[in-house]
């Protein structure tokens, strides 16, 4: 939880947990909007990321908080 807000994204990849979380505050001088944990099946981080950018080839299921909704 200290690492993010909320969770926006999970999955499963060759055996390991994919978890992104998203900030209410975020860019300078916090920090970046989204953190990536990539986490092995004993617990262990295998990866972890900060980004600003959300990856274009990765699908949002919602919108961003605070987007206007299309109809």
């Amino acid at each position: 939880g200290r690492f993010g807000d909320f969770t926006e994204k999970l999955a499963e990849v060759d055996g390991r947990s994919w978890v992104v979380r998203s900030r209410d505050f975020s860019g300078w001088p916090d920090p970046p909007q989204w953190v990536l944990f990539v986490v092995e099946p004993d617990g262990a981080i295998w990866c972890a990321a900060d980004f600003n950018q959300w990856p274009g080839c990765w699908k949002r299921s919602e919108p961003e908080r605070g987007a206007a909704a299309k109809p």
